[in-house]
């Protein structure tokens, strides 16, 4: 009888290791926080789970058997075994890279990223459905591809400001859907190379809730994959898709030479009423023979910058009234519709009217008019990413300033008028 009982508690404990979903998955459980050891010489170790719910702290540093470890990282695919009662979580400072798919399928709302963070791997927010915004900071260099893939409810969404930074194939498809304005900083590329059976994917796949966007200055080349950066529907070959509702776009890089195709490669124009193009932006000719980068009929108004050298073609742009030129040398151009000359009017910088009256496609304006060219064309100052990063003070939630974070609610001002929040 005695060993019948024995095998049964034997039974017993290997069917409730196994109805365990962590039993091996961590070495370490404080406080209802689950970790496994990294190494024991440097004393550091990973986030692995928890069995809290409602806001989730990630501690910097653990105390085991009396001996201090540092939390470095964070195990992907813990939200599906025990995070399913987090609604919100603070990542550390001394995470500097999110893993692979460490908050795959979260049903968080909230997240607060240290601005230590440089590096967001591959899928590591991907399906995150309930997730409703997102701050990168600005020391991220690289966004793994599929990164927010399949996150439902992201219509935040607020780009790093660094140096240079990557965005990797489908990293915001299938699901994030960013509302109102999104900018793309001057560091940013997109690394469109993940492959699969020959398919090429879209960065940002649904972007018909968007009413501008706004590329900053910068001397690099807006790479998308074989040229085309717009797309009038979802497809797998190019970055921004769905751009229906724009209304204004400005660019700030060097030229594209291929802006918009659906998926069968026919030319789609993006939708637009205004358009304004930086000084660092040089206009050129398609490689395909594709003129027009702007839908017809919808664009209004149009600023050239002041590199321009040679425009393509608005021959029908039937309502585009105004044109502003920030060049002082007429730029080579192909015609633009009859109703632009006689019923449009065409700004020239101070003191180059007569140039513009007496050159080819210009000439043909019946209204040129002088103005002040601003020294921006947006009348808004880049802001440098190193004049971003400079703090003006750390203020509590009662707006008391003070000189390092205090426990709580600290909210950073920096002297561009940039505000981020941390949860200390």
């Amino acid at each position: 009888m005695k060993y019948k009982n024995n095998i049964y508690r034997v039974v017993c404990a290997i069917v409730l290791s196994l109805l365990s979903p962590l039993s091996y998955a961590y070495d370490f459980e404080i406080d209802g926080n689950y970790y496994t050891l990294i190494s024991t010489s440097e004393r550091t170790v990973a986030f692995a789970g928890t069995t809290l719910s409602g806001k989730l702290v990630i501690p910097e540093k653990i105390v085991i058997s009396n001996k201090e470890f540092t939390v470095t990282s964070i195990e992907g695919g813990w939200m599906k075994k025990t995070g399913e009662n987090v609604k919100s979580i603070v990542v550390p400072k001394t995470v500097t890279i999110l893993e692979r798919s460490c908050f795959y399928g979260g049903q968080f709302e909230e997240i607060s990223l240290p601005s230590t963070l440089t590096e967001i791997g591959e899928m590591a927010f991907q399906n995150c459905s309930q997730l409703k915004e997102i701050e990168i900071p600005n020391n991220v260099t690289s966004i793994g591809h599929f990164a927010f893939h399949g996150c439902s409810s992201l219509t935040h969404i607020v780009l790093p400001k660094s140096e240079r930074c990557s965005i990797g194939a489908a990293a915001f498809c299938s699901g994030p859907q960013p509302k109102g304005k999104l900018i793309i900083p001057a560091g940013i590329y997109f690394a469109n190379d993940y492959h699969s059976n020959g398919d090429h994917y879209v960065a940002f796949d649904d972007c018909s809730e968007l009413d501008s966007l706004i590329f900053e200055d910068s001397n690099a080349h807006l790479y998308a994959y074989n040229g085309i950066l717009f797309t009038s529907r979802k497809t797998r070959s190019s970055e921004f898709g769905q751009c229906n509702n724009l209304k204004y776009v400005y660019i700030g890089r060097p030229a594209i030479h291929y802006w918009g195709s659906d998926d069968y490669g026919n030319h789609t124009p993006v939708f637009a009423k205004v358009v304004e193009y930086g000084d660092k932006c040089e206009i050129q000719y398609s490689y395909r023979n594709v003129y027009t980068d702007f839908a017809t009929g919808a664009l209004e108004k149009i600023t050239f910058g002041k590199k321009l050298s040679n425009i393509s073609s608005y021959t029908n742009s039937g309502n585009l009234v105004e044109v502003y030129m920030r060049n002082e040398t007429p730029p080579s151009a192909s015609v633009f519709s009859n109703y632009t000359y006689i019923h449009g009017t065409l700004y020239v910088p101070k003191g180059t009217l007569k140039v513009y009256q007496e050159a080819d496609v210009w000439k043909e304006f019946w209204n040129i008019e002088e103005y002040d060219v601003p020294e921006y064309p947006t009348g808004i100052r880049p802001v440098s990413v190193q004049e971003e990063k400079v703090l003006l003070g750390i203020y509590d939630i009662n707006g008391i300033k003070h000189d390092i974070p205090v426990k709580g609610l600290n909210i950073y001002r920096y002297k561009d008028g940039h505000v981020k929040k941390n949860v200390k």
